[in-house]
């Protein structure tokens, strides 16, 4: 995890290593990558861990803004019960995509952080 996992998990409110590998493991689950296809095609995606059962989505987000997210939520999350992981670079992009889908009326969503983050849970577990 990057150095100062403990700052960006209370600066962007992550949820914990726990509830979001349970997540994880549930194919109910929905997990929204909101990095970048340059990001993704450089360090991976969760889309290819055997560990993650959950459904893979992405779209880009930036600090301030989600377009696509923000214009169809339910291209991403169909069900607004079903857990959401959502994980970025940092965990901070995460906290744009979360109001939107909270706005959207989704009830669990879970920031997971960055993706080097989930990937280091992964291998603990």
């Amino acid at each position: 995890m990057m150095p100062d996992y403990e700052e960006r998990a209370k600066n962007y409110d992550f949820a914990t290593p726990q509830a979001v590998l349970k997540a994880l493991s549930q194919k109910e689950t929905i997990v929204l990558d909101v990095r970048s296809e340059d990001e993704i095609a450089e360090s991976g995606s969760l889309a290819s861990e055997s560990a993650v059962k959950a459904q893979w989505k992405q779209t880009a987000c930036t600090a301030t803004e989600c377009p696509i997210l923000e214009s169809d939520p339910s291209k991403f999350v169909g069900d607004k019960n079903a857990t959401v992981v959502i994980y970025c670079r940092s965990g901070r992009r995460v906290v744009k995509a979360r109001e939107i889908l909270k706005n959207y009326g989704c009830k669990t969503i879970l920031n997971a952080g960055g993706y080097d983050d989930v990937m280091k849970m992964l291998k603990k577990e």
